[in-house]
């Protein structure tokens, strides 16, 4: 009985590391990628780390604790002055995006 258990915590215990390794390379393209778009698309106004500059502080906690379709429909759709990218990002790249702006510290 003791051996049936220890078979199945080595199981489970692998299961969770092959999860967790896919999930994070997952997670470095996802930022990868969202670090790209910021790059092509948000820096000239927001600042190599979201730190303002001619447009809104986007590192700011204020900004980061936003929701996500908060902040999704920002990039979207734009606001206060900035344009927005509906038409030319596709949804992975907003989702990318979303994840390297949260990489600062958001929810």
């Amino acid at each position: 009985m003791n051996n049936k258990k220890f078979i199945f915590a080595i199981f489970v215990n692998a299961l969770f590391t092959v999860i967790l390794l896919f999930g994070s390379s997952s997670l470095a393209a996802d930022l990868k990628a969202g670090e790209k778009v910021y790059k092509r698309k948000c820096v000239i106004c927001h600042g190599e780390q979201g730190q303002g500059g001619g447009a809104l502080k986007i590192n700011d906690p204020k900004v980061l604790s936003k929701t996500d379709e908060e902040i999704r429909k920002v990039i979207a759709e734009g606001g206060n002055g900035m344009p927005g990218y509906q038409n030319s990002l596709k949804p992975e790249e907003i989702d990318s995006l979303m994840a390297f702006l949260r990489s600062w510290g958001g929810k």
